[in-house]
């Protein structure tokens, strides 16, 4: 027996590319849903801090009591951050907890695509989009 006739160790699966199929094992996560999690977990990250940032927009220019005219339009601004965080980062934190279902795939599909409105997104968003599109991944959320 050579050394290329070896197994990989237990763990091997989670440095595998995105997409890539549990062998013989149903009940094992594809590798496309653990990026999906971190995905999620890194856009629902960047709605908490826009919306921080909304919240503070609405807040700081009450702290200068000289500048009146810069309050309605500061807190129009940060409400709307804030409402716009809101809604994009929800079903990203809900994302993360819900057990695989065939409209939780479609949930996946949705967030993904939402990523693909920023461009600094598009390195994450493209091999997931692509690695969501395999049928080894719908059927693990079909039975699921």
């Amino acid at each position: 027996m050579s050394q290329f006739d070896a197994q990989p160790p237990a763990f091997y699966g989670i440095n595998d590319p995105p997409g890539t199929a549990p062998e013989g094992d149903p009940t094992k996560t594809p590798s496309a849903v653990i990026w999906f999690k971190a995905y999620a977990a890194l856009m629902a990250m960047g709605h908490v801090a826009v919306f921080g940032l909304g919240v503070f927009m609405m807040i700081a220019p009450t702290f200068d009591s000289s500048k009146a005219s810069d309050i309605l339009p500061a807190a129009v601004m940060g409400g709307l951050y804030a409402t716009a965080a809101l809604l994009f980062g929800v079903p990203f934190v809900l994302s993360l907890v819900l057990r695989p279902k065939k409209w939780v795939h479609t949930l996946h599909m949705v967030l993904i695509a939402i990523g693909f409105l920023s461009c600094w997104c598009w390195p994450f968003s493209i091999p997931l989009i692509i690695a969501y599109s395999k049928p080894e991944v719908k059927g693990w959320f079909e039975t699921g």
